[in-house]
């Protein structure tokens, strides 16, 4: 959702060619896969009394105020490639090293904090936006459906 309003604050506010904004976040996306695999290892040999993963998410909460005020903060006057090289390091920043480094042992916690293995099969990703509306509508419309079903004569 962020990536939406970057391409919109990169191409409008600061004036960046939205060829030059969607080659940065293809570059980003594939350097990020290669994070992902580095911060994966990372998170299996760490070793604190908190755990793996929480340390990871905690660290990194700072960062990820610092990475997204960069990102949405491009400074003036720059010239166009300053711009575009200012926007390639706030982006990668953000995405490939602190993204992935506060997320993806966020989504692991849930499957570290139990031995059973039938509950590492259940999916317990964040839920989008959207994904939250479509569920609350949908709840409104079984809950409706089943008032129906119930009805008692009066």
């Amino acid at each position: 959702m962020a990536s939406s309003f970057l391409t919109a604050y990169y191409t409008d506010t600061v004036g960046l060619a939205a060829l030059a904004v969607g080659t940065m976040m293809l570059v980003a996306r594939i350097f990020d896969g290669v994070t992902d695999l580095v911060m994966g290892a990372i998170v299996d040999k760490t070793k604190s009394k908190y755990g793996k993963a929480r340390p990871w998410v905690l660290w990194t909460a700072p960062f990820m105020c610092i990475g997204l005020i960069a990102m949405f903060s491009v400074p003036q006057g720059l010239s166009q490639s300053q711009g575009l090289i200012y926007a390639y390091i706030s982006y990668i920043f953000m995405n490939c090293i602190v993204y992935t480094a506060n997320n993806l042992p966020y989504n692991a916690l849930l499957s570290r904090m139990t031995h059973n293995h039938l509950d590492d099969a259940v999916d317990y990703r964040q839920p989008e936006p959207a994904q939250c509306h479509h569920q609350i509508r949908g709840n409104r419309a079984d809950n409706h459906r089943s008032d129906l079903r119930h009805d008692k004569p009066q």
